[in-house]
């Protein structure tokens, strides 16, 4: 069908609904010229994808008819539709640049300063652009024309489609499915074998749908590094720290643990000081655009508020921690919840207390050196666990693994998938408390911590078994 004559086209800028929001689309200011001709090298299907994301805003009869093809607007059309609605508290180059973004035309972002990375970052935040219509959008991107079908048909709706996103459209609009009503798309995926996009919706409906918890819906979710310390340098250091025999069973578990979760695992093993900060660094500046969370382990000796290289040379947590904060390195997980387990001592003295739970008699070995500086606050979306509170050691069997790590995956692998982090981290705490480590007569404890800055719930997606 034709496109309308411009005289429609301007009533038709009236169809965004007044009632519905209290501001408008884009600013009363002149938009830039580059803006202007950026829009114009969008293509007509750019147009149909960026009113779909905007219908929530937009009056409903205009959106329908749109992603009917009853109207057909080019980009120019739809840029003189949101100058003639704009909406006061929304910079209008702002929302030009998350359209963009959505709709991976990142090429001409890169025409008005932007790009996908920087954009990750400034519209990870709540915007116009719901989260629920986000994930309706991700769904129409991985659906070709007879899959739209078939599920229409599972729908039993008789809609004929023209598209993915009329199809979805309508089914909110008729109120078939909102953010806390997804079980019609569930049932749908599963039985058109759709798992992916199944797992997509459930870990929305689990994540997304409450602004309790962080978004993680991605797979692989993301990275989650494992820096394992075992054997140390024995030349030039007296006395030298002694290997970390038993630390390969933590690693192990900590790689399957978190491959279950649709992690994907990197191992770093035996690093000196300066290459730990050297991965660190690395790590923090990696694109992590497609990712939705990030985790650290670092297995090692340590004294208070340090981990040792296996030159000997601490390393403060702190700093390393602070490469993904107050540094500013890691731009691409802004808003992101990054993760970090440190099994390490951080002292000498030893807990002592009465038996709970009695343990065969295991080589125990401690992860102690010394002690030294204070720990300063973290930022925001940052988790620190730690395998024991400042000053004591920490304890590990050179055939089990250590209380901490052991505790945790154990944990992990029983609640990940029904518990935040948070939970689970007190749980591990409960279980911590509960060993014993019998040295030279005496039954010692241990006791794991942790520290947050998160502002929402973990919990972390389940693999497909």
């Amino acid at each position: 069908m034709a496109s309308p004559r411009p005289d429609v086209l301007q009533s038709d800028a009236a169809l965004i609904s007044g009632s519905d929001i209290s501001h408008s689309l884009v600013s009363h200011s002149v938009v830039s010229d580059r803006y202007y001709s950026v829009m114009k090298k969008m293509y007509p299907s750019d147009v149909k994808k960026m009113v779909f994301l905007l219908s929530e805003v937009l009056h409903s009869e205009f959106v329908k008819q749109v992603l009917e093809d009853q109207i057909v607007l080019t980009p120019t059309e739809f840029w003189n539709i949101l100058l003639k609605n704009p909406i006061e508290k929304i910079n209008k180059e702002s929302l030009i640049r998350e359209l963009l973004f959505h709709i991976k035309r990142y090429n001409l972002l890169r025409e008005i300063d932007s790009c996908k990375h920087k954009a990750e970052v400034e519209f990870h935040h709540p915007s116009i652009i719901g989260e629920f219509k986000k994930l309706l959008f991700s769904l129409c991107e991985d659906l070709p024309k007879e899959e739209v079908i078939s599920l229409e048909k599972l729908l039993s709706e008789d809609i004929g489609t023209h598209s993915a996103e009329e199809l979805f459209f309508q089914l909110q609009y008729k109120n078939k499915i909102n953010d806390s009503n997804l079980s019609p798309l569930q049932k749908a995926f599963e039985i058109m074998h759709k798992l992916d996009l199944k797992e997509r919706v459930t870990a929305y409906a689990r994540n997304t749908c409450s602004s309790l918890y962080y978004p993680i819906t991605r797979k692989p979710c993301g990275l989650a590094f494992i820096i394992n310390q075992e054997t140390f340098y024995k030349d030039g250091c007296d006395p030298p720290l002694t290997d970390r025999i038993g630390t390969q069973v933590d690693k192990d578990a900590l790689m399957q643990t978190f491959k279950s979760f649709c992690f994907k695992v990197e191992v770093l093993e035996n690093l000196t000081s300066s290459d730990i900060e050297k991965e660190v660094i690395r790590m923090a500046t990696m694109d992590h655009s497609s990712f939705d969370i990030f985790v650290l382990c670092i297995l090692s000796h340590g004294e208070k508020d340090h981990i040792y290289g296996v030159d000997k040379v601490k390393v403060p947590m702190k700093k390393l921690v602070d490469y993904f904060g107050k540094y500013g390195l890691a731009q691409t997980l802004v808003g992101k919840p990054k993760l970090f387990f440190f099994q390490s001592c951080q002292g000498n003295s030893f807990q002592t207390g009465c038996p709970t739970v009695p343990i065969q008699e295991l080589n125990i070995s401690t992860d102690s050196a010394a002690q030294s500086s204070d720990l300063l606050p973290l930022h925001s979306d940052i988790l620190c666990a730690y395998a024991t509170v400042p000053d004591y050691v920490s304890f590990r069997s050179v055939s089990n693994g250590s209380f901490f790590i052991q505790c945790l995956v154990t944990q992990l692998q029983k609640y990940g998938e029904k518990e935040d982090i948070l939970s689970i981290l007190t749980l591990t705490n409960n279980s911590v408390a509960e060993l014993n480590a019998p040295m030279t007569n005496h039954a010692y404890k241990q006791m794991s911590a942790w520290t947050s800055t998160l502002r929402r719930k973990v919990k972390f997606l389940k693999a497909q078994s």
